[in-house]
């Protein structure tokens, strides 16, 4: 009953799938379970999604078009990629693959994907380079950097819910605070990692350090403040 209501949000192709392997297990028509994700539709990409996982089994390199947005206007180019992952942060969808260039960590955006062949050269992979994806909070995060230490306050609310559903698998609690409160650290490898979190837990959430972060989140926050003065 959870993977049915789970897969309602993955689109009506695989929704249609899922329910027609899952009804071979069901022992009835009554479900008590309710989830609602709001997840990107990628049930037209369906074809695209089986050569990629080819593609990545196989580790085999591919070419691709992209289309992306550049000084406001739409773009396409031809990429040749090594694909390691596909990966769902906060409702979207993407391939994290290498640039076969110059072998940096990208994301790409699925459904702005097309054309895919899958090409006879081969790549070989680590754990350890996949280690910044295992560890990762959301698409914000870099290969080649080492991970940096964020320490936040969150008061009795957030710390409440945050507990529960940690930011990341590197999140630990350092110091609890009587009145529910308390202070945490996580590592992250780029600032926005953190900042988009903060942003949508104002006021409950607070960056003791860095200083750099802390200084970046309220230099937006005052931005927005000013612009919706009246």
């Amino acid at each position: 009953d959870i993977l049915e209501k789970l897969t309602d949000s993955l689109g009506s192709k695989f929704s249609i799938k899922a329910k027609h392997l899952l009804s071979k297990i069901k022992n009835d028509s009554f479900n008590p379970i309710y989830a609602k994700l709001n997840v990107e539709d990628i049930s037209s990409k369906i074809s695209d999604i089986a050569l990629l996982e080819d593609a990545i089994k196989d580790k085999r390199e591919i070419t691709c078009i992209y289309k992306f947005i550049k000084d406001k206007k739409e773009c396409k180019k031809k990429f040749e990629l090594k694909p390691l992952k596909i990966a769902n942060f906060e409702g979207f969808w993407y391939l994290i693959a290498f640039d076969a260039r110059n072998d940096k960590l990208k994301k790409y955006h699925l459904k702005s994907i097309s054309s895919i062949k899958i090409e006879t050269k081969k790549f070989k992979t680590t754990k350890k380079i996949e280690e910044p994806l295992e560890d990762s909070v959301n698409i914000w995060f870099e290969s080649n950097v080492e991970p940096f230490e964020v320490i936040l306050w969150l008061d009795d609310l957030a710390a409440k819910i945050l507990k529960r559903k940690p930011i990341s698998k590197s999140q630990r609690i350092i110091q609890e605070y009587e009145d529910g409160s308390c202070d945490i650290a996580l590592n992250i490898t780029h600032k926005n990692a953190i900042t988009s979190i903060v942003k949508y837990w104002i006021p409950h959430i607070n960056i003791i350090e860095p200083k750099f972060i802390r200084d970046s989140v309220m230099k937006d926050v005052k931005k927005y403040i000013e612009q919706n003065q009246i």
